[in-house]
């Protein structure tokens, strides 16, 4: 199976929502251009800012779990992501028994990493500024 030509572009306005807290990934997202957001829990704030050529949506496509994240487009330029159908993923990480490895064990690190930076915001937000409160 040939990767690239599965691949689809989209294009995210900055700001613009790629992911919402619950949604069920029906694809693999590839940063080509700009950056995305991972936001808190109450998609306020940040947690993570996934630049350009970072990948996501792999781990819950892999373990079929909605996400528990929402992902914006940064607020200072268009996101351009080339975007592989879930389907397309496991398929080809099947017929490449040695990609498959090397992603599900890419994609966890990933998850315990992103799990620690939540679980430390949640314990020490971040604090306004003497002058917003």
């Amino acid at each position: 199976m040939k990767i690239l030509s599965g691949l689809e572009c989209r294009c995210f306005k900055p700001g613009e929502q790629i992911i919402k807290r619950g949604d069920k990934l029906q694809y693999l997202y590839f940063i080509f251009k700009g950056s995305a957001l991972i936001m808190d829990e109450k998609e306020e704030k940040p947690l993570i800012v996934l630049p350009k050529y970072s990948w996501f949506g792999d781990y819950q496509i892999f373990m079929g779990s909605k996400s528990n994240v929402g992902v914006i487009s940064s607020n200072d330029a268009d996101t351009v992501c080339l975007c592989l159908d879930a389907s397309k993923f496991l398929d080809h990480c099947k017929e490449h028994r040695g990609h498959y490895s090397f992603y599900l064990e890419r994609s966890l690190a990933r998850r315990r990493y992103w799990r620690r930076v939540q679980v430390q915001f949640e314990r020490n937000p971040p604090t306004k500024p003497e002058d917003e409160r």
